[in-house]
C-alpha cells in the first residue's frame, strides 16, 4: 500500500470514528460527500438495466443518495465488513424500492387524470348539446359546477360506504357524512337501473366510462349522458331535501 493509499484509508477511518464515536454531523456530511461517487456508480448500473424510460436518471441518483445516507447511518465499522459492499446493497435496494413507489404514484396520477377527464368530458357533452348549442345561462353553468362538485361528494360517500370509516376525526364532519350518506343512498335507489350501474361502477369499482360502456353494451357518450342525468337527479333531490331553491 502506497503512502497516498494509507493516508486515504486513515482519513476514512478518522471520519468514521468522528461520526460513530463522537456523533459528529460534520463527519457524517463528509462521509456522504466522500462516497457520493459510489451512489452514482450504482445508480448508473441500475439505470443501464432499466426496462423503460419513464424515470429519469436524476431520480435514480436521488434514490441512490438516499440509500447511501441510510447505509452510512447504519454501518458499523467494527464488524469488519467493507463499506462499499454494505452500501452497494443498500443503495441498490433503495433505488429499486423507490422506483416501485414512483411507478405506482405515476400510475395512480395517470388513472386519476383519466378518471376526472371522464367526468369533465361528460359536462362538456352536456354543454354542447344543450340549448341548441347556444350560450348557456348562468343557472345552467352553476348547475354543472355543482354537478362536478357532487362527484367529489360521491367519491367520499363511496369510500365511506366501502370502508365503514369516518372520513375525518372531526365529530361535526363525521355527523355530516353520516347524514349525507343516508340521503345519497335514498337518492341512488330512485335512479334508473342503468344510471345506478354507471354511478356504482364508476365510484365504487373505479371503472372508467369506456369499461362501463362495454359492460352495458352502449356507447361511451351514452355512459356520459347517463352519468350526467344521474348527477342532475342527485343534485335536485339533495336540494329538495335541504329545502333549497330548485333553481339553484
Amino acid at each position: 500500500m502506497t503512502n497516498k493509499s494509507a493516508n486515504h484509508k486513515q482519513s476514512e477511518q478518522a471520519l468514521w470514528q468522528a461520526f460513530k464515536g463522537d456523533q459528529s454531523m460534520l463527519a457524517r456530511d463528509q462521509l456522504i460527500q466522500h462516497y457520493d461517487e459510489l451512489a452514482k456508480i450504482v445508480a448508473s448500473q441500475c439505470y443501464a438495466k432499466r426496462i423503460d424510460n419513464n424515470v429519469e436518471f436524476s431520480d435514480y441518483k436521488q434514490l441512490g443518495l438516499i440509500g447511501l445516507i441510510e447505509a452510512i447511518d447504519r454501518f458499523d465499522p467494527s464488524r469488519g465488513i467493507a463499506f462499499n459492499t454494505f452500501a452497494s446493497h443498500r443503495i441498490r435496494g433503495s433505488i429499486l424500492n423507490g422506483l416501485g413507489k414512483l411507478t405506482e404514484q405515476r400510475s395512480q396520477q395517470a388513472y386519476q387524470h383519466k378518471y376526472m377527464k371522464d367526468r369533465i368530458d361528460a359536462l362538456k357533452i352536456e354543454t354542447e348539446t344543450s340549448e341548441n348549442n347556444t350560450i348557456q345561462s348562468f343557472s345552467d353553468v352553476a348547475a354543472q359546477t355543482i354537478n362536478l362538485a357532487l362527484t367529489s361528494l360521491l367519491d367520499a360517500y363511496a369510500h365511506h360506504t366501502s370502508t365503514q370509516q369516518q372520513p375525518s376525526a372531526c365529530v361535526y364532519q363525521s355527523k355530516y357524512m353520516m347524514e349525507m350518506s343516508d340521503k345519497i343512498q335514498s337518492v341512488l335507489e330512485d335512479l334508473s337501473e342503468q344510471e345506478q350501474t354507471v354511478i356504482k361502477s364508476h365510484y365504487y369499482q373505479h371503472m372508467d366510462f369506456s369499461d362501463i360502456a362495454n359492460q352495458l353494451n352502449v356507447s361511451r357518450s351514452r355512459v356520459s349522458h347517463l352519468h350526467q342525468a344521474a348527477l342532475e337527479k342527485i343534485r335536485r333531490e339533495l336540494q329538495f331535501q335541504s329545502g333549497l331553491d330548485e333553481d339553484m
